[in-house]
């Protein structure tokens, strides 16, 4: 929490429940335009919205849960 404070300041947690990435891929390119946060990805990496959106346009397919973010 103190690193997510440190890097965007006060912010609520979104945890939504997805079956894979891919089903919720789309959700986020469209909910998270414009909007400050990261992304955890429960592999030791908080990933700043901007570059998930970068990452989507550079690989559509890019899953979090197995590859770490550059």
């Amino acid at each position: 929490m103190d690193e997510v404070r440190h890097r965007i300041g006060a912010f609520q947690a979104i945890l939504p429940e997805y079956s894979g990435v891919s089903c919720i891929r789309d959700l986020l390119s469209e909910v998270i335009q414009g909007v400050s946060g990261l992304l955890d990805t429960n592999f030791g990496e908080m990933v700043e919205y901007e570059e998930v959106l970068a990452r989507f346009r550079r690989e559509p397919l890019w899953d979090w849960c197995s590859a770490v973010a550059e």
